[in-house]
């Protein structure tokens, strides 16, 4: 659908993310996308809401920096001024928590690339940039603006198809009010042509089985360790021998670099290393000769093994360990330690022998507490790992296009309620959900009353106090100076 008139946008994205944010907040100057600009100051997106609504009623397709908002909505279910400035790490972990009680965002969440909304938004830049390879899709905001600068003559087309569809069905419910066709006909009423377009879409559309890596057993394994973490504050460490060494070594697999393997070793056995900051994880996390994440984790995973597995003495020390000990490794070489070692540099910074056996006592008698409430999740993460490579699966609609992604999308809304509703202002597809907003359109609608988006009933209502100040200020010179007097006593009477 091609706007007319003029528009003032951004011209293009700035880094970090949060001016992403603030970037598409600028208010279009045409008549197609007012609407759209006065919906992303006034009113947060629905999570979930139906994308075919979405890229008709909001959308510029002639405007990348409004067709990448889509597909970041699309991605990540907001729209990028929801929060404004406030995308710090606690606004972001606060606005994905709230989300993530949504039982449909959080199911996309889990299946990422293979979710239908991630799906659309792959196909949509794939509209815009036919050819390209799809690993090249990225929602980094500069990429992304210059992968959709051409978008217009693209998704223009498709999106004034699409609207067409919309539009034709609102107009055969009205039919169908007239003469009472009720449940003597379908549950929606298309127009042949439509309905041909509808079909010929769907025809493009697959119906296929997908599936990924189940997430259950790295679940169960993130909420032990952070039981144990947290609560417990220690984890079981396998021997007492105080003997004990700790080897630490470069991992490489055909001459690919894996990552560095820590083990404790004893006269005639060994294992590794327990990571004292995720204790179920069994992947590669520490490194050393230098300060970071691997070598912060080992340092506390040392200091913790020492100590019988007690977690406050290790993080009570080990910032200390990290900057004298650890970091003073060769970060090439392969590493060698005694426990007689760290239990000496720990005497050496108060810590006597007495007092880490109380901690190791102390720890010990925690994690036996604790036993009762960890023995079932410990039984089934076994059963889990025993069973082996467990998979999510879903039977899902994959589309070869956008136009037929959004057909699918059509479908399901034409399966859910059979309606579309169009704004008497912009002429765009208004969302019909079970809201009760939605509720009381559809009844306006059914007695024949004029609907609006939120967003346009509110320019409508400026533009009719637009009009009366004009039409006052045209008989009566003085109407603005009592306006203004009158505004002054409000503002003073707070």
């Amino acid at each position: 659908m091609r706007p007319n008139g003029r528009v003032s946008v951004l011209q293009r994205f700035e880094s970090p993310y949060a001016t992403l944010y603030r970037a598409f907040s600028d208010v279009y100057t045409l008549p197609y996308s007012a609407c759209a600009a006065a919906q992303t100051i006034h009113e947060e997106m629905a999570a979930m809401e139906h994308p075919a609504i979405v890229f008709t009623s909001r959308v510029d397709a002639t405007n990348p920096e409004s067709v990448a908002a889509f597909v970041w909505w699309l991605f990540w279910g907001s729209w990028p001024d929801d929060h404004g400035s406030r995308m710090d790490a606690e606004a972001i972990t606060s606005e994905y928590g709230k989300r993530m009680q949504d039982a449909d965002y959080a199911l996309e969440r889990f299946w990422g690339e293979n979710a239908p909304r991630f799906q659309m938004a792959h196909l949509c830049w794939q509209a815009c940039n036919p050819g390209r390879d799809k690993n090249q899709f990225t929602v980094v905001p500069d990429a992304l603006l210059e992968d959709l600068e051409g978008c217009g003559p693209a998704l223009g087309p498709i999106q004034e198809r699409v609207v067409e569809v919309l539009r034709a069905l609102e107009q055969r419910k009205r039919d169908d009010l007239m003469i009472g066709q009720g449940a003597a006909g379908e549950s929606f009423w298309l127009p042949p042509k439509e309905a041909a377009y509808l079909d010929a879409q769907l025809q493009r559309v697959s119906y296929r089985l997908i599936e990924q890596p189940s997430i259950f057993e790295k679940d169960l394994e993130e909420a032990i360790s952070t039981y144990l973490i947290t609560q417990v504050q220690a984890v079981h460490v396998p021997s007492a021998d105080s003997a004990r060494a700790y080897a630490g070594r470069h991992v490489y697999d055909d001459g690919v670099y894996i990552g560095c393997f820590v083990q404790v070793e004893t006269s005639g056995s060994q294992w590794p290393l327990v990571n004292a900051r995720d204790p179920m994880s069994r992947s590669l996390d520490f490194t050393w000769g230098y300060p970071g994440t691997g070598p912060t984790n080992l340092a506390i995973s040392l200091l913790t093994d020492v100590a019988g597995g007690d977690l406050t003495l290790a993080q009570e020390y080990s910032r200390s360990f990290l900057k004298e000990v650890v970091m003073a490794w060769d970060q090439q070489k392969p590493i060698h330690i005694t426990r007689i070692e760290i239990v000496n540099w720990l005497s050496a910074h108060g810590v006597d022998q007495e007092l880490l056996a109380r901690r190791a006592k102390a720890a010990e008698r925690r994690l036996n507490d604790a036993h009762p409430r960890l023995a079932p999740l410990l039984s089934r993460l076994d059963r889990a790992r025993s069973r082996g490579h467990l998979r999510a699966q879903r039977l899902d609609h994959v589309a070869e296009d956008f136009e037929a992604a959004l057909a699918v999308d059509l479908a399901d809304l034409l399966k859910k309620n059979g309606a579309a509703l169009i704004c008497n202002h912009c002429r765009l597809p208004v969302t019909v959900d079970n809201s009760v907003r939605s509720a009381r359109q559809m009844g306006r609608w059914r007695s024949g009353q004029p609907i609006y988006h939120e967003w346009c009933a509110e320019m409508r209502a400026r533009e009719r106090k637009m009009r009366y100040r004009e039409r006052r200020v045209a008989t009566d010179p003085l109407f603005l100076e009592r306006e203004r007097q009158r505004a002054r006593k409000r503002r003073m009477a707070k």
